[in-house]
């Protein structure tokens, strides 16, 4: 395929994606643009946080979010409030939102997530061994549309991990350092590849040093330390005890174990551990893969891959970033070709999304007046946000289908997740195209020539 019909195909698939998924949901493919839930949290909480307020506190994230959905012809139900899980410095950028009124914000994000699926499929082209088709329509419904129905930023996070591959293997180790420290816009999976890269790549280690700090400084400009210290002392705490236990949504380690009637903090416990040994493992396997193809791309896409099975916070839409290292994986390890193919079609596809889509049922309204009644005992206009949404799932005011079909749906992603996990173990160990030279523990990998 002509490399400059790349950009035309990728925007051709989503299209169709759109089009198709539109056709199931009964706002059409209005609904989806107009007032994603998770993005306007995001743009209150930017222009929160540009105003030097708190972001966190349901008072004023809440009012926030009503007035925006109120622009639009939606309200907001009583006592809901959509936390903002993201550190200051990655609400900031949403801030230049603010100007704008609704729906056009949101609309204006969608074409930047399509921009940004467009540029990942660019940058990650160089390095996969297949055909474009292979590479891009995974990445549309998994990284695109999984996110744009709630309005998430992770094809804006895939986009930066792209560009320090990309950097990586063109040898550009600046650029690397630049775009790795960007992928902490979301924490837990920036921190395993800015760890790789920090580990493997001497040369990069300065610019990544210089962009973290400047990324830390940039939390501190609107008001100060202390919402940093409240997003890592109140926030996380919180959200990984709300959110991060929602067997409902959640694929993490944490909300199963909770799932399962073990206690709260041994759940937790379980889940933050398994964060950190699937890290260290894929750092380590990740500089295995990428010395035995010579492939320098392996070393940042294989620990964010790894930390994303397990761990304490795994959304739906977060799973598109194991991707990259199942597609580099395809055309380099031949006798596990037919199940990686099987492992990218369940990674790429957004199983929970498209249940979601398709068989959510609004909640009976006797249901609703029971849930808002018992939140008029427990909310608090104070609190944390994530405090007084996780009370809302408690008393049932958020819900799906039902927890049996939560595992169903949720049981091909894993599926993926535990295939791919195996098929990069194995293939550390199987045969190489050819014998290299091994490089010396503080060695900085090559740039490896362009296929």
């Amino acid at each position: 395929m002509p490399p400059f019909a790349r950009p035309a195909v990728v925007v051709a698939a989503c299209l169709a994606v759109l089009a198709s998924f539109a056709s199931l949901v009964a706002s059409g493919l209005g609904g989806l643009l107009v007032a994603p839930l998770d993005f306007t949290a995001f743009r209150c909480g930017g222009l929160l946080v540009a105003a030097g307020q708190d972001p966190y506190r349901v008072v004023p994230l809440r009012p926030c979010e009503a007035a925006a959905l109120l622009q639009v012809g939606r309200q907001l139900t009583p006592h809901l409030v959509v936390p903002t899980p993201l550190p200051p410095y990655s609400l900031l950028p949403f801030a230049l939102f603010g100007p704008l009124q609704p729906p056009l914000p949101s609309e204006i994000w969608a074409f930047v997530l399509l921009l940004a699926l467009v540029v990942t499929c660019l940058l990650l082209r160089p390095a996969v061994r297949g055909p474009f088709v292979l590479l891009a329509l995974p990445l549309v419904a998994a990284d695109f549309l999984a996110s744009l129905v709630v309005g998430q930023l992770i094809p804006i996070e895939i986009a930066l991990i792209a560009a320090a591959l990309w950097s990586l293997r063109s040898g550009r180790y600046v650029g690397a350092g630049l775009a790795a420290a960007g992928s902490m816009l979301e924490p837990n999976i920036g921190l395993p590849v800015c760890i790789a890269l920090a580990l493997w790549e001497p040369r990069s280690r300065w610019a990544l040093g210089i962009s973290l700090g400047a990324v830390g400084a940039l939390s501190l400009v609107p008001g100060g330390p202390h919402l940093d210290i409240e997003y890592i002392t109140r926030v996380l705490p919180e959200e990984a005890l709300t959110e991060g236990l929602d067997a409902g949504k959640q694929f993490g380690l944490s909300a199963q174990l909770a799932l399962a009637g073990v206690s709260t903090p041994i759940s937790m416990l379980c889940g933050g551990l398994s964060y950190v040994l699937m890290i260290v493992l894929g750092v380590r396997t990740g500089r295995q893969l990428a010395r035995k193809f010579d492939e320098p791309s392996f070393a940042l896409a294989t620990p964010p891959a790894f930390a994303l099975i397990g761990g304490p916070y795994v959304h739906i839409h977060q799973v598109a970033a194991v991707l990259p290292l199942a597609l580099l994986l395809y055309g380099r390890v031949e006798h596990l070709r037919a199940l990686l193919l099987v492992t990218i079609v369940l990674l790429g596809m957004p199983w929970q999304t498209i249940a979601e889509l398709t068989l959510y049922q609004p909640l009976p309204p006797q249901h609703l007046i029971r849930a808002e009644h018992l939140m008029d005992l427990v909310d608090d206009e104070d609190a944390p946000a994530a405090g007084v949404w996780g009370m809302w799932v408690a008393v049932g005011g958020h819900t799906t289908s039902g927890s049996a079909v939560s595992v169903v749906e949720k049981t091909p992603t894993w599926l993926g997740l535990l295939s791919l996990l195996l098929v990069a173990l194995r293939a550390v160990h199987a045969r190489a195209p050819e014998r290299r030279r091994l490089r010396t523990r503080t060695e900085p990998f090559e740039h490896a020539a362009s296929p």
